[in-house]
């Protein structure tokens, strides 16, 4: 893959700096409940979407193209979902642990969305001739 791809996992990787410690407080917040879950299937559920994430990085990395897509479906996941679910941490005015739980839901989304936007210009430009 190109040099834009490498970019792309690494982003995705440096997005686990807010991934883990959101994932974190969003059980505190009883975030589990929100998707009709235990605490329990709510961890194992968010340690499979981290191991997917990091895992479609890491062959990314190595070059391969389904890592790519992968980058790019996790990251466009992580980015929209996020900016969804939490708008409010891009809102004035208070939210959850105040300026800590803004941080890392700003890092997922804004590590993830450039990911993203990273990996579809590798993929588009791993399509054409020469590149």
């Amino acid at each position: 893959m190109n040099r834009a791809a490498r970019i792309a996992a690494g982003l995705s990787i440096a997005s686990f700096v807010g991934i883990v410690p959101h994932v974190m407080e969003d059980l505190r917040y009883g975030q589990a409940h929100n998707f009709h879950m235990t605490t329990v299937q709510f961890e194992w559920f968010s340690g499979a979407i981290a191991l997917a994430t990091a895992g479609a990085a890491m062959l990314c990395l190595t070059g391969w193209r389904s890592g790519a897509v992968g980058v790019l479906i996790f990251g466009s996941l992580w980015s929209v979902l996020g900016a969804a679910d939490h708008y409010g941490a891009f809102l004035p005015g208070t939210f959850r642990d105040g300026l800590s739980s803004r941080v890392w839901v700003w890092l997922i989304v804004g590590f993830q969305a450039a990911a993203t936007i990273a990996t579809a210009a590798s993929l588009i430009r791993s399509r054409r001739p020469g590149g």
